[in-house]
């Protein structure tokens, strides 16, 4: 842990969080170059773990970590149940989709969507089909399109950021 004034705050942040003891006192302390060039390097290391724009299209960056994760840190997963006869998953999002009638559901690219996460079960009353998509032509575990035929199958996806990798399945998936 560095002490900011000790001459090594960049030996500090991210490996260690600086401290200040003593602290600087009004009319007490003579001022000592090394405290605000120390606090000017732990800014600097700080503002380069996090990189430029740390908020993305967020406004703070506390608002970008929570888009994925609820305010106990567990990852957020959007649940939708749909009876449509075609879904859009919403892209930039994972989800958990609960398909209710024959239906074609389309993932988002998966160039854009890196690291996302989908989850299709198809919950249809008399084995109806659940068709599941890419938009363009990129695949689902190394095929343009697989289907989930009976109640109860279920697929679980993951965009490898070039096609989508099928992490698990229940059921006969084609």
């Amino acid at each position: 842990m560095a002490n900011i004034g000790d001459g090594n705050a960049s030996a500090g942040y991210p490996a260690a969080i600086a401290t200040q003891s003593p602290q600087e006192q009004d009319g007490v302390t003579i001022a000592d170059a090394a405290v605000p060039n120390d606090l000017a390097l732990e800014i600097i290391a700080t503002q380069t773990e996090l990189g430029a724009n740390p908020a993305g299209d967020a406004t703070t960056v506390k608002t970008f970590i929570q888009q994925g994760h609820n305010t106990y840190g567990a990852h957020e997963l959007t649940y939708t149940t749909t009876a449509a006869a075609t879904y859009a998953v919403v892209a930039n999002t994972d989800e958990i989709i609960n398909v209710t009638a024959a239906c074609t559901v389309t993932l988002p690219n998966p160039t854009t969507n890196q690291g996302r996460v989908f989850i299709i079960q198809n919950a249809t009353t008399g084995n109806l089909r659940v068709t599941v998509d890419t938009s363009g032509s990129l695949n689902i575990g190394g095929q343009s399109d697989r289907r989930l035929d009976s109640t109860g199958d279920s697929m679980t996806v993951y965009s490898n950021g070039a096609t989508y990798d099928i992490l698990c399945y229940v059921g006969t998936v084609y």
